[in-house]
């Protein structure tokens, strides 16, 4: 299966209150329903649309998908995952980073408006860099 850029950017742009087990579950289902060997908006739970529409991301993605060919105009499965790592990663430096600068580098502020510990705190700052 592939999945299309109108898809990948839902799926993104969706706010996941259910973390990792709601898109585990979504996935699940869209693979199972899905007819064909692209996954389109169409195929997703008309919630992660209205979520996706209401927050304002319908009409511009944020960051466009790689652009992969799969022969069937849309991404890999694979590539997707990949891509939604990476825009993970780089959505939660950029929180680390915006944080630190509004408690002015409080670093138990930061993980106390995360919901994380200290520790891991100081273990993002070091994979992603950032000088504080």
């Amino acid at each position: 299966l592939s999945i299309s850029d109108a898809a990948m950017n839902i799926l993104c742009n969706y706010d996941w209150p259910g973390n990792v087990r709601e898109l585990r579950n979504v996935i699940e289902n869209v693979i199972v329903f899905t007819e064909g060997t692209i996954i389109t908006e169409d195929n997703l739970p008309s919630y992660l649309k209205k979520g996706s529409i209401q927050a304002g991301y319908a009409a511009e993605p944020v960051v466009s998908p790689p652009a992969e060919p799969t022969g069937m105009g849309g991404i890999t499965i694979e590539a997707a995952r990949s891509y939604t790592r990476r825009a993970s990663a780089e959505n939660e430096r950029g929180e680390i980073i915006r944080l630190m600068d509004e408690y002015k580098g409080n670093i138990s502020e930061v993980a106390r408006h995360m919901g994380l510990s200290r520790n891991t705190i100081y273990r993002k700052i070091k994979t992603y860099k950032i000088d504080i």
